[in-house]
């Protein structure tokens, strides 16, 4: 049932989401270089501290913003504001690339799924917003934004072609009905 007309969507979404894949991995090597340059310094040294207390008091406040997986992409569907989702992608790439880069990570899984998520969510939304786009399929594209960006993140394309093949598949909430 889906309509083969929004398949140029599928590449604005991939290309988006290669492009931020990239700008985290470059990102990624600078901020562990600078890391390790300043390894004695407070901050540095005890970051894991501080974005602990950090987090702790956001998710107090913005329970919805700070939660993983499922939760953080349902509760962006109810989120029509391209500047909340663009605020929201922002604050979630910054702090991964910060807190997972620390020697006490919690994992880098889940965080870059829902980078993935956002990612592609905000594309459907700003092409919705021009009107090149219905947001009738926004789940598909986020399901392929967010398989994507992992991929590219971890390097294992298999693996996110797994996932996807796998959330396609057995998804109860029909993706492409």
């Amino acid at each position: 049932d889906y309509n083969c007309e929004y398949i140029y969507i599928l590449l604005i979404v991939g290309v988006i989401s290669v492009l931020f894949a990239y700008l985290f991995n470059i990102l990624t090597y600078y901020i562990k270089n600078l890391f390790n340059k300043y390894k004695d310094n407070f901050i540095v040294k005890y970051r894991g501290f501080l974005l602990f207390i950090i987090f702790g008091i956001l998710a107090f406040f913005f329970i919805n913003f700070m939660g993983n997986g499922l939760n953080s992409i349902g509760f962006i569907y109810g989120v029509s504001s391209l500047v909340v989702v663009a605020l929201i992608f922002l604050f979630r790439f910054f702090m991964t690339l910060v807190y997972g880069l620390g020697k006490v990570s919690g994992g880098l899984v889940v965080p870059t799924l829902v980078i993935g998520g956002l990612i592609g969510y905000f594309t459907c939304l700003l092409l919705s917003k021009i009107g090149l786009f219905d947001l009738y399929y926004v789940s598909l594209y986020v399901v392929v934004s967010m398989c994507l960006f992992f991929s590219l993140i971890f390097k294992m394309p298999y693996t996110g072609a797994m996932l996807f093949v796998s959330t396609i598949l057995y998804s109860n909430c029909n993706i492409l009905d």
